[in-house]
């Protein structure tokens, strides 16, 4: 993906769009704190430490920024992605994000269908 990634970034903007292979929770995101308009959480908060991925995502956004996630439904089977026992439900990501704190209400809920649903998160201006 990185690789095409960067085969598919116009000119122009190839100075503005950096891919790269990591672990963040190893190497770190490489991103300023409060530097990023919008951060992507896609297909991922089913795996460990949902929590902390939330936290870092909201530190690498501005205040009033937005942490996009999309994830699998957990309420039909779908020809792909992770068991249905693991994938969590809008509700549960609403509740991390409650945990993790710092996020203004409301949070909206995206039907993406057939497979998918999102949750838009705005990081609080207050911090």
């Amino acid at each position: 993906m990185v690789t095409r990634t960067r085969a598919r970034t116009p000119k122009n903007l190839s100075a503005r769009v950096v891919a790269t292979v990591r672990d963040a929770f190893i190497d770190g995101l490489d991103v300023p704190t409060s530097s990023c308009d919008a951060w992507l959480l896609f297909n991922i908060l089913h795996t460990e430490e949902p929590h902390r991925r939330l936290l870092a995502a909201h530190a690498c956004v501005r205040p009033g920024g937005l942490v996009a996630v999309i994830h699998w439904r957990s309420d039909v089977p779908t020809p792909r992605g992770p068991s249905l026992a693991i994938r969590p439900s809008p509700a549960q990501i609403e509740a991390w994000a409650r945990d993790v704190g710092g996020f203004a209400p409301p949070l909206a809920l995206l039907t993406l269908p057939p497979w998918h649903f999102g949750v838009a998160l705005r990081r609080s201006q207050l911090g």
